[in-house]
């Protein structure tokens, strides 16, 4: 896509052009070529006064639209990006992807996708890419006839908004990043402020979190005879199947790099051959464990499986106390959510197999229920931060399933999650089979 400035200067090259032949005719009459050289550059000047126009109007909404408007952005501001979502058309993109010939709207919005890749420092190996700022949580109504009940479908652009759990949480979103991000350093306990440089101890300090974009795939097969179907209920499928893989792909990615820390809590209660399944004292030792880090706020939430949530409704606080550890949806007054990705797959069997590892004891006994164990988490969500490098990065591949009739579209997201600091989240190891 050329810029408002290439397209002024091409204007300005047939505005020459155009002056050069009435100056050669000047004091006769134009012969015939003349005239149609003329005509012909008029009208490219007109086509060109409408691109730039639009080229204009696409630059100024772009630099002042993000994911979604900011406080204070203006409503026209708003409603000129609103007409660029309208205007997008997924399906065409996506068909025209496939065969190499992007046209109009959507070829203009994947060279603006593809300078957002090349600043935020990532290579994308798609086909077909999209803004973020055309990317944004919506629905629209079918219809607005008061005889009529509209329904709530949401577009394919809205659902390539990774919508992760860790968000619904609280954790901080951060877009148009470049690069690896660098976290501020925190120390904790400040001895003195000398020439604007501060001092503390070592065991106080808490270091700066580097985060890097990781590749994360989903993938959906769709058949030639839908794609060229497609409508606003069939978007809605596609943007809710993509929405729900890619953000929980960041969901296990920040688990995996909570684990990567080592920021493990050893279970307070009395070692056996066997892991229990959640216990209070557990849960009492992990939040005194993140607080005495100064890892803690009110914004903490627990995450555990399903099973482990289940077992905490059931599970006794204090014995014949007939009070469940998880109240209503509260552990210990913080929030706590299930995920399916708190699984035994986080852990590795050799890290959690013997007493010393998993208890605070100096047993070397071997555990006998390793394979089984899965981590309960304690994240401080204030200190949470979800990263995103780009938009949307889709490869249309039309080739691999052919001969089936199916398209396979497969959406790449360049993000990562994790905390600001290591010590403000933590888990510990459960049984909850």
């Amino acid at each position: 896509m050329k810029s408002t400035t290439q397209l002024k200067e091409a204007r300005g090259e047939r505005i020459d052009a155009l002056e050069s032949i009435v100056t050669t005719a000047e004091g006769r009459e134009m012969s015939d070529d003349e005239n149609t050289r003329s005509e012909e550059i008029m009208n490219e000047v007109e086509d060109l006064d409408k691109q730039i126009l639009r080229s204009e109007k696409l630059e100024k909404t772009l630099k002042r639209e993000a994911v979604a408007v900011a406080p204070g952005v203006s409503t026209s501001s708003s409603d000129e990006m609103q007409g660029n979502r309208k205007g997008y058309d997924i399906g065409k993109a996506i068909r025209e992807a496939g065969r190499g010939n992007l046209s109009g709207l959507e070829a203009e919005m994947h060279q603006e996708a593809q300078r957002e890749f090349r600043e935020a420092g990532v290579s994308p190996s798609g086909t077909l890419q999209i803004p973020i700022a055309l990317m944004e949580k919506r629905a629209n109504t079918v219809s607005s006839s008061s005889n009529v009940v509209g329904q709530s479908q949401q577009g394919v652009l809205a659902g390539l908004v990774p919508d992760s759990l860790l968000e619904r949480a609280g954790a901080n979103r951060i877009t148009g990043v470049a690069g690896s991000v660098l976290l501020p350093s925190l120390p904790t306990n400040a001895t003195s402020v000398v020439g604007e440089v501060i001092t503390a101890g070592a065991s106080d300090a808490m270091s700066g979190v580097k985060i890097d974009p990781v590749k994360m795939a989903s993938m959906i097969t769709i058949s030639q005879q839908a794609l060229n179907m497609s409508s606003g209920a069939f978007d809605s499928v596609v943007a809710n199947q993509f929405r729900k893989h890619s953000g929980a792909l960041i969901d296990e990615q920040f688990f995996k790099n909570v684990i990567a820390t080592g920021t493990y809590m050893k279970r307070k209660e009395t070692a056996a051959a066997v892991v229990a399944g959640l216990g209070f004292q557990n849960i009492n030792g992990l939040i005194a464990a993140i607080g005495d880090a100064n890892g803690l706020s009110p914004d903490a939430k627990f995450f555990g499986s399903h099973a482990s949530m289940a077992e905490a409704r059931v599970t006794e606080a204090v014995l014949n106390s007939g009070v469940g550890i998880l109240q209503g949806d509260k552990i210990a007054g913080y929030e706590a959510l299930a995920s399916s990705l708190c699984n035994a797959g986080l852990l590795t069997d050799t890290s959690y197999n013997t007493y010393n590892e998993v208890y605070n004891t100096a047993a070397t006994t071997n555990i006998t229920n390793e394979a089984t164990l899965e981590p309960v988490f304690l994240a401080n969500m204030a200190d949470t931060y979800v990263c995103y490098w780009g938009g949307a990065d889709l490869v249309v591949d039309e080739y691999t399933s052919a001969h089936l009739g199916i398209t396979r579209l497969i959406m790449n997201v360049y993000a990562n999650a994790k905390t600001g600091h290591a010590a403000s989240a933590g888990y510990f190891v459960s049984d909850p089979v």
